[in-house]
């Protein structure tokens, strides 16, 4: 490898040759070297394929290696570098959420997960599976989630309540969205809110009447139903 890269650093056998022992020390676990070798792909130009594999690798290895503040950098950089590939930058924004928050820094991982969703949040309601893994939006509706949890956590719960109103409604088929519906009512809850938070059991009662979710949400109801007749 050293004589590849001294005799032809630029030449796509010298960069296949990096790529693929890199992705071997990564299999192997030993994400010190894969992170040393996918950094030399990462500095390749800005029109070579292996820039962004060296970028991605880079930003995992040191997530796998639970260098968490080093890992949320990397990731950031590499949603920065492709802004317009929506499920790459998506993810990265998501990863360097999560990232910030292994290092127990939930300011930034808020802002990360929001990042990622006021960037490519759609602009009318996505259609249904349109959320699910492999999809360009699956991690846009994560950040959505995740960055109204964080808000939430923080006692943003303005901030949060705008979040969840928002991926609820631009994610109306989304296949979990009764658990999202969940969090945003325990939000509420949680809050002394209990008017609000009851209106939204009942919306996740009328509209997931099968949910598991559901049975907490009546149990919820019933509650404040038996608070309301003693008060009375």
């Amino acid at each position: 490898l050293q004589r590849l890269e001294r005799d032809f650093p630029d030449s796509a056998t010298t960069g296949q040759t990096i790529h693929d022992l890199a992705e071997a020390a990564y299999a192997a676990e030993d994400f010190i070297t894969s992170a040393e070798l996918f950094e030399k792909l990462s500095r390749r130009s800005a029109d070579s394929p292996l820039r962004a594999i060296g970028l991605s690798g880079l930003a995992w290895s040191r997530f796998q290696a639970e260098a968490f503040v080093e890992a949320a950098r990397d990731f950031s950089a590499l949603g920065k570098a492709y802004p317009a590939d929506v499920a790459r930058a998506s993810e990265a924004a998501f990863m360097a959420g999560l990232s910030h928050q292994r290092a127990d820094d939930l300011a930034k991982a808020a802002e990360a997960y929001t990042l990622g969703w006021t960037l490519y949040a759609p602009t009318e309601p996505a259609a249904a599976g349109a959320e699910a893994e492999g999809q360009p939006l699956h991690y846009v509706f994560r950040c959505g989630w995740k960055a109204a949890q964080a808000d939430a956590r923080r006692q943003e719960r303005a901030a949060a309540d705008k979040l969840y109103e928002e991926v609820a409604r631009l994610f109306p088929r989304a296949e979990d969205r009764d658990e999202l519906i969940d969090d945003w009512a325990l939000l509420h809850y949680e809050a002394g809110q209990f008017a609000r938070a009851d209106e939204l059991f009942r919306k996740l009662v009328d509209e997931y009447p099968k949910s598991d979710r559901a049975d907490d949400a009546r149990l919820n109801l019933a509650e404040s139903d038996n608070v309301a007749q003693r008060t009375e």
